[in-house]
């Protein structure tokens, strides 16, 4: 019996992973690269019930070592085929389980690296208009003694003012390359 069969599912999975790993590579956190991973990690959640056979591996170990009168020496054969392949399989598991882990994780510091960069934005946006809000908000108030509200160039001044922290902001962000 070839590797290839005896591994049927380890292959398909090995390749779905090569896939998933591919696509994530090109899109980065796209919303559909979940859905292509929750079934794999769903499968190699029940093909991880297997590692629960180290004692069968240990078992046909004995049987295909020791020499005993109920078993024959031509399934001795066989039981050592059937141990090498264990042996294989478990060993694809934890390559496949490593490689799941692997791109869950990819997945997860995609998003929050998108996220991250969102957050930026919505801060610069804040930092923007925070000073903005605090010129209106103070000017808002209808104070009786407010000299400058006197003055017939005031509020074209104010609006003036705040037009230019609202564009000295924006340069000054994008002189750091924060925007």
């Amino acid at each position: 019996m070839s590797k290839n069969h005896a591994t049927p599912k380890a292959s398909h999975y090995h390749h779905k992973s090569r896939l998933i790993t591919k696509r994530g590579k090109k899109v980065g956190a796209a919303p559909g690269t979940l859905i292509h991973i929750g079934p794999v990690s769903t499968d190699a959640t029940r093909i991880s019930l297997l590692r629960c056979s180290p004692t069968a591996i240990e078992v046909l170990s004995s049987l295909s070592r020791d020499e005993s009168a109920v078993i024959k020496n031509e399934v001795r054969v066989y039981l050592r085929d059937v141990y090498d392949h264990s042996i294989h399989i478990m060993d694809n598991i934890d390559t496949l389980r490593d490689l799941l882990t692997g791109m869950i994780e990819l997945y997860v510091a995609s998003v929050n690296q998108r996220m991250n960069e969102i957050m930026k934005v919505l801060t610069i946006f804040a930092s923007i208009f925070m000073p903005l809000t605090f010129i209106a908000g103070v000017y808002g108030m209808n104070f009786d003694h407010m000299p400058e509200l006197a003055l017939p160039w005031a509020y074209p001044l104010t609006l003036l003012l705040m037009l230019g922290i609202g564009v000295g902001l924006i340069i000054y962000f994008k002189w750091r390359r924060w925007l």
